[in-house]
């Protein structure tokens, strides 16, 4: 997602629109740096396409730059992958 990129007044990203996000910056982030990011699902709402997340960002030195949770709703998938063949469906 682009800084400022938003859709119907709600952040959106890869996964989704983002409804609530919670999050702290930890430490700077300096030039030369190479960061990971990580995000984990913790909850899939089964009554909504609602999906809560875990994001944490660090550093070569895996010193956490930021961490925090997301409240995002789940866009559906436009292709998805057959596993056995590893390509796209027609």
């Amino acid at each position: 997602m682009r800084v400022g990129e938003t859709a119907g007044g709600h952040a959106r990203c890869a996964h989704g629109r983002h409804l609530h996000v919670d999050r702290s910056f930890r430490a700077p982030v300096r030039p030369g740096d190479v960061i990971t990011a990580e995000v984990e699902v913790l909850e899939l709402r089964e009554d909504k396409p609602i999906a809560r997340l875990r994001t944490t960002i660090t550093n070569q030195d895996d010193v956490i730059l930021l961490n925090g949770t997301a409240l995002v709703w789940r866009e559906p998938l436009r292709h998805r992958i057959d596993t056995d063949t590893a390509r796209l469906p027609h």
